[in-house]
């Protein structure tokens, strides 16, 4: 009988070709499951290799996050649209139990069709299934309000990012309103009308957004802080108007209510009292205020109960509010003087602050 040797060269080759024809029958069976059954969600965490808790179950997800999502079916899986955006996926990271996926940041949030908003859908060849999902954009942040002491009934701006629908604000004093706001569609203002009862400690606002809650600083109506208001907050120092004009004395307060919106408080100071001549170009000192000075404003002894003495300078800042009742023209700068008998005339001021036009009124 004849014996056929094969040659070993030809054994690789060979083995090769078996191992892909079984290879091919796996995968031939693999695909007949793929196409998919019944997929079911029951958890969503959010993986964030920068948190003290890299995986954790969360309630919503904004755009750029990824995410981990339990359930089952997963197997087959074809395609997940995001609020209605079809979102990449790498196969890979995809078990019939768990798969991760990366929230793309061009899908649509507060634009997007209001039936598929907020929904994660996923789809095979024999199923799909919509999960509700709130879906957010970046975290919403307060960067300014226009009016940090307004008189109730007063509507406020509030400016920032992310501020998207705004359903809630809550003033110092736990005092809530949820009515009367108004909200840039896209996310960069909204106004509100401030409610009575706001306390006089001051603080923070919160807002709730689509995007989540924000907190401004802690500088909303904290009267306790005013240095002089020429209502009996601080002493007013003044020298005699008649040998220096620039000099702003009581005889110069008004009291006559000013403004539109935003309308004055009690006294304020004309910064260009009518007993004046038009201010000069280019001139130093045009009007002035000062407190007393000499001992009689101890402003450490009236801050540090609120703001340590030990506190940071990188966690704190100079608030300064000024509101005027009609458009300014031409030009001008204010001077604000930190410390009290600085010499303005020489410039010695800690801060000078430019603005374009003339102070007609000071409220």
């Amino acid at each position: 009988m004849k014996k056929h040797i094969l040659n070993k060269k030809y054994w690789a080759p060979i083995a090769f070709l078996g191992a892909l024809f079984f290879t091919m029958m796996f995968t031939s069976c693999d695909n007949s499951d793929s196409n998919g059954g019944t997929i079911t969600i029951s958890k969503v965490f959010l993986e964030d290799v920068n948190s003290s808790v890299p995986d954790r179950e969360v309630s919503f997800v904004r755009l750029g996050q990824t995410i981990r999502i339990e359930g089952s079916g997963f197997t087959g899986l074809k395609r997940v649209y995001i609020n209605g955006y079809s979102t990449y996926f790498n196969v890979v990271f995809v078990s019939d139990t768990s798969m991760l996926i990366t929230v793309s940041g061009d899908t649509p949030t507060i634009e997007a069709d209001p039936a598929l908003r907020n929904t994660i859908r996923f789809v095979n060849d024999n199923s799909e299934v919509v999960f509700s999902f709130p879906i957010r954009s970046s975290s919403p942040v307060i960067t300014n309000i226009s009016n940090t002491m307004p008189n109730a009934g007063e509507t406020i701006t509030v400016t920032g990012t992310g501020l998207t629908e705004i359903s809630k604000v809550v003033f110092p004093g736990n005092v809530e309103t949820t009515t009367g706001i108004v909200s840039d569609p896209d996310g960069e203002f909204f106004t509100v009308v401030v409610p009575n009862g706001v306390s006089e400690n001051g603080g923070s606002i919160f807002v709730q957004s689509s995007n989540g809650g924000a907190y401004s600083p802690a500088y909303f109506n904290f009267k306790k802080g005013l240095l002089l208001n020429f209502d009996g907050q601080g002493t007013h120092g003044y020298w005699n108007t008649t040998t220096m004009p620039s000099m702003i004395g009581p005889d110069d307060l008004l009291s006559i209510a000013s403004g539109i919106g935003n309308i004055s408080q009690g006294k304020y100071v004309p910064h260009h009292p009518d007993r004046l001549p038009a201010f000069a170009a280019e001139k130093n000192r045009c009007t002035e205020v000062w407190t007393a000075g000499n001992g009689v404003d101890n402003w450490r002894t009236q801050l540090t109960p609120y703001i340590p003495a030990s506190t940071s300078l990188s966690k704190v800042a100079l608030q300064f509010d000024i509101y005027v009742p009609e458009e300014w023209k031409d030009s001008g700068f204010l001077k604000i003087c930190l410390i009290n008998n600085f010499n303005g005339e020489n410039g010695q001021e800690l801060v000078t602050t430019m603005f374009r036009g003339l102070l007609t009124e000071n409220q």
